[in-house]
């Protein structure tokens, strides 16, 4: 289940400010995570998207839009158990090299007019990928641990709107994933007077799809399996992985994405500084 298009019913911030949010966001999507482990992989990266893949402009009252592109129809599609919801969102992602060893994951969902951390727990499990479309047996799940606002806000093209406020959503896992091509599976449960929670596809301005977009969605608790469309073209979901990636002699690997941006971020950081 998708929430259409039918459904739905700057301010001048100091430099430094800006300088030190920013340096937040970076040092968040790094993987400068203490209790969760460096970024092993950000699905938003292998389309040349930063962040979440989610912020097209800035939003007057403070925050960003993440706006649906003129040919798309839908916000965000339902992966829910919450009520009677049964609902499953998946999304593949290829561990090559060496074994990961898995200790959290970050998704990006909201539920329409809650502005709150509404998100309070649901299924997210790891399945092996046998082939194309074909959603394996299940070889780790993960548990629950918080949801958090954001400064993102999900709208539809040229209809700004402050119903959709994302939220992210943390979970920790243990483990161990040898070389191969693995899905990501979730359903989560929110506040039952609220439809969803609905997690928005990633979004780049200008496109209507991205290239090799083949995440998937269940609505009969994972038994079956379709590609997310919005119309004909195929989408792809926002999530971050995090852990440890062990070489074959057992020293560790810190991944050369979230070093760079690291490095760039403490580089923002000696800058602020200076201009302070």
């Amino acid at each position: 289940m998708s929430e259409p298009w039918l459904t739905q019913k700057f301010s001048n911030f100091s430099w430094v400010y800006q300088m030190n949010k920013t340096l937040l966001l970076i040092l968040c999507a790094s993987g400068v995570s203490f209790a969760q482990g460096q970024l092993l992989y950000n699905n938003a990266s292998r389309y040349g998207l930063s962040l979440e893949g989610l912020r097209t402009s800035q939003r007057p009252g403070g925050g960003y839009y993440s706006e649906v592109q003129p040919g798309n129809m839908i916000a965000g599609y339902r992966g829910s158990v919450t009520g009677s919801n049964n609902d499953r969102l998946a999304d593949d992602f290829v561990v090559s090299g060496s074994t990961w060893n898995v200790t959290g994951l970050s998704l990006f969902m909201y539920q329409t007019d809650v502005h709150w951390a509404s998100v309070t727990g649901g299924l997210f499990e790891i399945h092996e990928k046998t082939s194309l479309n074909t959603v394996g047996d299940t070889v780790a799940s993960g548990t629950f641990q918080d949801s958090t606002l954001t400064d993102i806000y999900r709208i539809f093209n040229g209809q700004p709107s402050d119903s959709r406020q994302l939220q992210r959503v943390d979970v920790s896992f243990d483990a161990k994933l040898t070389p191969g091509n693995y899905y990501l599976v979730w359903a989560a449960k929110g506040v039952s007077q609220y439809q969803g929670p609905w997690t928005p596809h990633l979004t780049k301005s200008g496109y209507i799809t991205l290239p090799g977009a083949d995440a998937l969605q269940s609505f009969n608790g994972g038994a079956t399996w379709d590609y997310i469309l919005d119309g004909t073209k195929r989408q792809e979901f926002p999530f971050w992985i995090y852990g440890t990636d062990v070489q074959t002699q057992g020293h560790p690997f810190i991944a050369p994405e979230p070093m760079s941006m690291t490095a760039m971020a403490l580089g923002l950081l000696a800058f602020v500084r200076r201009r302070r």
